[in-house]
């Protein structure tokens, strides 16, 4: 199989919270304090999903067992900077 390692640079990150949330306080106010710009959206899309976007966030949400936040980083890529062949 082929693989290719982009090189990217992140060109917004999503993220998905609710109510009463002290994980999901605490990941924003980590992101604020770094300067890191996301767009915040409710947990409730992923039930619901209308774009790509909420569908990364709902894969993402089962591979952390339901659990609150989810963060969706969506990539700007440059050129390839690794390809090779898997056997």
């Amino acid at each position: 199989m082929r693989t290719a390692v982009l090189k990217g640079v992140i060109d917004m990150k999503y993220i998905y919270t609710q109510a009463n949330c002290p994980k999901c306080e605490s990941l924003k106010s980590g992101l604020i304090k770094q300067g890191i710009l996301f767009k915040e959206r409710p947990a409730e899309r992923l039930q619901n999903r209308t774009d790509q976007i909420d569908v990364d966030g709902f894969i993402k949400l089962q591979m952390q067992n339901l659990t609150l936040p989810v963060e969706v980083d969506i990539l700007t890529a440059d050129d390839p900077v690794d390809e090779s062949w898997d056997a």
